[in-house]
């Protein structure tokens, strides 16, 4: 949900968007948080990617504020990845939040859902702003007839 620009500034004031980048070997998911509530994830998955914003945060304040929106470390793991800038095609190590697939001491494995639809509007227009085809695929993700409407709303 960081994908979208208003989000994260009001979160991290500090924060300023500097690229757009694509992480190979990942996918995009939404799965279950701690307390059951579905929120995006990425996962492994090879011959996949995922498209994403870069940003630089330059308060420490901001930086312990995204760790706690984030869950962090309970929820999601800070993991540092390679991504692919769009705009020179340079890679470049970038810090991202993953939840691990067991939780609750490796007793709970996560399961797959959909994400209620106001934290679903966050990403489309995360996506929406990067012009990119992936709002076309989260779309693919929803059969439900209210989703479908509100992608062709923020297309």
């Amino acid at each position: 949900s960081n994908l979208d620009e208003d989000r994260i500034k009001e979160r991290c004031p500090s924060a300023q968007k500097v690229s757009e980048g694509e992480l190979k070997g990942y996918k995009l998911c939404f799965q279950n948080n701690n307390r059951g509530k579905i929120v995006a994830n990425i996962i492994e998955s090879p011959g996949d990617s995922v498209k994403g914003i870069v940003y630089r945060i330059s308060d420490p304040e901001d930086c312990e504020k995204l760790d706690d929106c984030e869950g962090y470390p309970y929820v999601y793991k800070k993991r540092n990845v390679i991504i692919t800038d769009k705009q020179n095609g340079k890679e470049t190590e970038c810090l991202t939040y993953i939840m691990d697939q067991l939780y609750g001491n490796g007793e709970k494995k996560r399961y797959y859902g959909i994400p209620e639809i106001g934290y679903l509007r966050h990403i489309l227009a995360g996506y929406k702003a990067m012009d990119t085809a992936d709002v076309r695929e989260v779309w693919d993700i929803f059969e439900g007839v209210e989703y479908r409407e509100l992608i062709s709303k923020i297309r």
